[in-house]
């Protein structure tokens, strides 16, 4: 039996803590801000694909060499409206949107806080 055990947090409990973050700085989530989610795959390949179906979303993309270690970096952009349901549904399509051999690693997101 551990003495100290670390609460697990669910993803959505995570995006959730960050919207109360932002709704706590002044943001007002039903204006449309800049979303940058960051996805990271195992080959220029695999980015390559992820950077096509994600333009065709409407995203702008940038793929790079990772900054450590093997694979590639996937970060892509829009204005949307960022709220309970448009980051769980981001989640979803980030978590699923390269098959398992792409080792695709969804890790997150971040948003703008500046309104209008």
């Amino acid at each position: 039996m551990a003495l100290f055990r670390k609460k697990q947090q669910s993803m959505a409990d995570m995006d959730g803590q960050v919207l109360e973050q932002l709704v706590r700085a002044g943001a007002d989530l039903s204006n449309e801000r800049n979303i940058c989610h960051y996805l990271y795959v195992a080959t220029q390949e695999h980015a390559a694909t992820a950077e096509a179906l994600l333009a065709g979303e409407g995203y702008s993309v940038r793929t790079n060499p990772a900054a450590q270690g093997p694979g590639w970096a996937v970060v892509a952009e829009r204005r949307q409206v960022v709220d309970a349901a448009s980051v769980a549904e981001a989640r979803a399509r980030f978590e699923s949107l390269l098959p398992p051999d792409a080792k695709a690693d969804y890790d997150g997101w971040e948003a703008e806080l500046v309104e209008g």
